[in-house]
């Protein structure tokens, strides 16, 4: 095999001689009879080392790129880089590959059926006649060489991260790219890719003639109590309803400034959805969690470029994006998506042919879409029975409809067998009033909603003004969702609630339906605008203390049901009616 570009001849002691020689004009071989390996085995052998070296000399360690040398130069130190008029020549010592190699010099050089030389070959792209004897092909990329052999791929294509791409907001010290494909075969070149935001002091950048940066890792500081080997990685998973989360085509400091002062790493990854469906691709599942998974393995390859912990990457979602956070949390490494990432090219080893893991360390989910072949009797026993408007409306045939799936709900959770954190098990039982209201699966759930109360008003400063940052920046950098169902009667939730929801926003105003916005200066008008519309809250001041009385009041005050019975499921107009 001959090369238009060579490693240094000092780096090329690396290599066992039982495995490879090189020759005049850069050839490269496999030594025959110097082993008593099965041939085939002593090919593979020698390929894989042949392909990590590449990766640890040009890719891994970018300084150290190969050097060009001339026929003419044969023996002299000099290296003579960017002359490409003439093959390199590296002694081995081996006089038989001296002659092999003056005879592949003679082919290369003296045919009259030779190639034309490329004027674009440069540092990390070579030619060769010969690919590690799989026949004669032309190579013009480093990486498809090193990425292909060593491992270090997803289905044979180049998933290396471009170290010298970096953009760098020097006035608030953050490097970002954005645009990055994060699978080498994308079904949807618009979403499969990502944006990877660092705080600067994790990494030592030198400004390139375009005005972007190559940066290199920096371990030796620390932002927020980390350091770029021990960095949270946090991903936004932005998609009520299963909707498309968009990747980031713009930068704005705004969106990611909170994550990297604490000194996270935010990457933000295009996510196809059930609204990104085109002639060529679907967005449906199990595309939105395929291609998080894929995103999480190519962060995970390219940790040498990136910064952050290889066992510190976390998802974060709310709705249908908790739901699909929570999936992927669940389903570390599970075979089941497997095909799906090989189909589109995800990192499935690295460059020693280990295997990559999609497993992720935690996952923080806002009221997650899950278990929806309960989710309708869910819906109406949480939500549903406290309504009293549209078609739970009084004298409507779906009243009767939303009050048996409540009851099913009971006979579904006690079917579970939870337990609580002490072991007790956690049950229904029926109530005089309402739906299965009653058991410690009814105490349990109005504890923890106490417990949220009194977490919030300890770790809260009065006067008080309600944030309308929501869903903890997921909005910003990861961009915006593919969007959420056209129709808001029986789909999927979009997260957001439509009224009574949370505090209100805005400059001024009253109520809990209110769009306005009211600073709270003491607790007690806090839980004052809690009990608008009853009281389901008690406060001690003497202890500090807030008591939860009911389900009803806390789901009437701050969740009411916002979809129609039968909320995933909406009855056809087909569907019989009953009184």
């Amino acid at each position: 095999m001959t090369f238009e570009w060579v490693p240094r001849t000092s780096a090329v002691s690396v290599w066992p001689d039982d495995l490879v020689t090189w020759g005049g004009g850069g050839g490269f071989e496999f030594n025959r009879g110097s082993t008593r390996e099965d041939p085939d085995l002593r090919k593979r052998r020698s390929r894989a080392f042949f392909a990590r070296w590449l990766h640890r000399l040009c890719i891994a360690e970018p300084g150290r790129w190969p050097v060009h040398r001339t026929h003419a130069q044969r023996g002299r130190t000099a290296d003579t880089p960017g002359q490409a008029n003439r093959a390199p020549y590296v002694d081995r010592g081996a006089r038989a590959s001296r002659r092999h190699a003056t005879r592949e010099y003679r082919h290369d050089h003296q045919s009259p059926h030779r190639r034309p030389r490329d004027s674009r070959l440069g540092p990390g792209r070579l030619r060769a006649d010969r690919l590690l004897g799989s026949g004669k092909k032309r190579v013009e990329d480093l990486s498809e060489l090193v990425y292909r052999d060593c491992g270090c791929h997803g289905g044979g294509g180049f998933l290396g991260f471009n170290s010298k791409g970096w953009h760098y907001d020097s006035g608030n010290d953050v490097y970002y790219q954005l645009g990055v494909s994060y699978v080498a075969k994308p079904a949807a070149k618009d979403y499969e890719t990502l944006g990877v935001y660092v705080p600067g002091k994790y990494l030592t950048g030198t400004k390139n003639s375009d005005g972007t940066y190559t940066a290199v890792v920096n371990t030796s500081v620390t932002v927020g109590g980390f350091t770029a080997r021990t960095a949270p990685i946090v991903l936004p998973v932005n998609t009520p309803g299963y909707a498309a989360q968009k990747p980031p085509t713009t930068y704005s400091y705004n969106d990611v400034s909170s994550y990297l002062k604490a000194g996270f790493v935010y990457v933000a990854a295009g996510l196809r959805g059930k609204d990104s469906q085109s002639t060529s691709y679907h967005g449906n599942a199990p595309w939105g969690v395929t291609d998080l998974k894929a995103a999480i393995r190519y962060l995970r390859l390219n940790l040498a470029s990136i910064p952050g912990g290889k066992d510190k990457v976390y998802v974060f979602g709310m709705s249908g994006g908790g739901a699909q956070s929570t999936i992927a949390g669940a389903t570390g490494d599970s075979d089941l998506y497997t095909a799906h990432l090989n189909a589109i090219g995800a990192a499935m080893t690295d460059s020693t042919g280990a295997a990559i893991s999609d497993a992720v360390n935690g996952v923080m989910a806002w009221c997650p879409i899950t278990s929806l072949d309960y989710a309708n009797v869910a819906y109406e026993w949480n939500m549903g029975q406290f309504a009293t408007t549209g078609t739970r409306a009084s004298g409507t045939w779906t009243t009767g409809y939303s009050g048996h799936l409540a009851d099913a709900f009971a006979t579904y959770v006690n079917k579970l067998k939870l337990k609580d954190g002490s072991g007790a098990t956690l049950t229904l039982a029926s109530s005089t009033s309402g739906h299965y209201l009653s058991g410690s699966y009814y105490d349990h759930l109005v504890s923890v909603i106490n417990q949220s109360l009194n977490d919030f008003l300890s770790d809260t400063t009065f006067p008080y003004t309600p944030n309308t940052q929501t869903m903890a920046g997921m909005g910003g950098a990861g961009g915006s969702a593919g969007g959420p169902p056209a129709d808001s009667s029986g789909g999927a939730p979009s997260g957001a609630p439509t009224g009574g929801g949370q505090p209100p926003s805005g400059a001024t105003g009253g109520s809990p339906s209110s769009s306005s916005s009211t600073t709270y200066k003491t607790v007690a008008d806090y839980i004052s605008y809690l009990n608008t519309d009853s009281t389901w809250v008690t406060y001690d001041a003497s202890t500090k203390k807030a008591t939860v009385k009911d389900l009803a009041g806390f789901v009437k005050s701050q969740k009411n049901a916002s979809k129609d019975v039968g909320a995933f499921d909406g009855p056809g107009a087909d569907r019989p009616r009953t009184s």
